[in-house]
């Protein structure tokens, strides 16, 4: 019912590193059985997002807590047996050689005690420090359960199959051609009865694993008609004990996308296409109001308060309003924005704290205002790590880091699930 069409759309732009190659590509794989476009990891088998006629998924990481840090007692008579469960048992140990150029080979022993590798040992105070992960679990290879993808029928099929994603930690979205959508934060996650993972424990036996959790969250069509996944903290009201790192505010993206896809209807792909493009700022929009109904004194300074006065909060490459705020944001006092500030007062303050943006856009963008524009503070550099005949020259972008329009989009698609 929010679409133009009446048909689910599934969009998505997964942000990661971006790199010169880059780190996704786009493939259609097409066999027997098999007909999946898509981009995926050349490491990684299957489609990692993308879609098959019948459905369409996509993805953003979670942020799941998947493993602990254990602290071995170390047999002070032995450095080979550490204590379990009252008793002294012995690691495993994997030995190998290191081959050096020019030198002689190097011998090292690899430890692992029954909760993992050991990556520290403390022998003054006999402590081993151990990592317990999920992802050392058989069946735990990234996107694995992709291979699963290419048969499901409708998004009820994509819930169930999710039980087979073990890694990474992912925000599964699933839209199909039935007019259902759904999401599940994706992931295996141990079971501890007895702490919240969140500090080193013994590895004494008082603090283990009790297999893995089943009670991650999910939706399948809710009232409100979207679904939307920004690497906010997704608990659900009242969810303990924690599944994910997240605990924070930090849902400047996801407000944005509750905000526009609240006050959606008749959404098209060119609406999405946008939705992804989006860089508004919030604060910036609640401070536009400040900059409007008065004439600085200083020609410079007037310039910047026209352009923040006009300014729709969008950090587009070519905006110097946009540049202007980010510098000035932070100078800007509390007395400023307060309603009870008297009109006169309220100038002085705020002339002052655009003569402050004036000073940090000149020591970083030059002298000239003409090239003062977001784009300067928001690039990518994209070199080629081995051939310098392949760089790419940097790039001016628009939005950024907090902004739905964020850099690192490394694959982008917007899908209508039509029959």
């Amino acid at each position: 019912r929010r679409t133009a069409n009446g048909h689910v759309i599934v969009a998505n732009d997964p942000h990661r590193s971006e790199s010169n190659p880059s780190i996704r590509y786009i493939v259609h794989l097409n066999a027997p059985g098999w007909n999946v476009i898509g981009a995926t990891e050349p490491m990684f088998p299957g489609v990692m997002i993308g879609h098959t006629g019948r459905i369409a998924w996509g993805l953003t990481i979670v942020g799941t807590d998947q493993a602990d840090v254990y602290v071995e007692d170390v047999n002070p008579a032995n450095r080979n047996e550490v204590r379990f469960r009252g008793a002294w048992e012995p690691m495993r140990i994997v030995r190998d050689t290191i081959v050096i150029r020019g030198a002689e080979p190097l011998l090292v022993e690899y430890k692992h005690s029954r909760h993992g590798p050991v990556f520290y040992e403390d022998t003054v105070h006999h402590k081993a420090y151990a990592m317990r992960s999920t992802m050392h679990m058989p069946g735990s290879a990234g996107y694995l359960s992709a291979l699963r993808y290419h048969a499901l029928d409708d998004c009820m099929e994509f819930l169930d199959a999710q039980r087979w994603f073990l890694a990474p930690t992912e925000n599964m979205v699933c839209g199909d051609t039935k007019g259902n959508i759904a999401w599940h934060a994706s992931g295996a996650a141990p079971r501890r009865p007895n702490w919240h993972g969140r500090l080193p424990v013994p590895g004494t036996g008082e603090y283990e694993w009790d297999g893995l959790r089943n009670d991650h969250p999910r939706e399948l069509n809710p009232e409100r008609g979207w679904i939307a996944t920004a690497n906010h903290d997704i608990h659900p009201e009242g969810y303990d004990p924690p599944l994910f790192f997240k605990r924070g505010a930090q849902r400047g993206r996801q407000d944005r996308l509750e905000q526009v896809l609240s006050a959606s209807a008749g959404m098209t792909m060119a609406d999405h296409t946008a939705l992804q493009h989006d860089a508004h700022s919030a604060s910036g929009a609640r401070d536009v109001p400040l900059f409007r109904g008065w004439t600085a004194r200083d020609p410079l300074v007037e310039r910047l308060r026209t352009a923040l006065g006009q300014w729709d909060a969008q950090h587009r490459r070519g905006s110097m309003a946009a540049a202007a705020h980010y510098y000035l944001r932070r100078a800007i006092p509390a007395e400023a924005r307060a309603a009870s500030t008297p009109p006169a007062r309220r100038q002085a303050l705020l002339e002052q704290a655009l003569a402050m943006g004036i000073d940090s856009l000149r020591a970083t963008q030059g002298v000239d205002p003409s090239q003062w524009r977001w784009g300067r503070n928001n690039r990518s550099e994209l070199p080629h790590p081995f051939v310098n005949a392949y760089d790419i020259d940097p790039v001016e972008r628009h939005g950024g880091s907090g902004f739905v329009g964020a850099v690192g989009g490394t694959y982008r698609q917007i899908i209508d699930i039509s029959t």
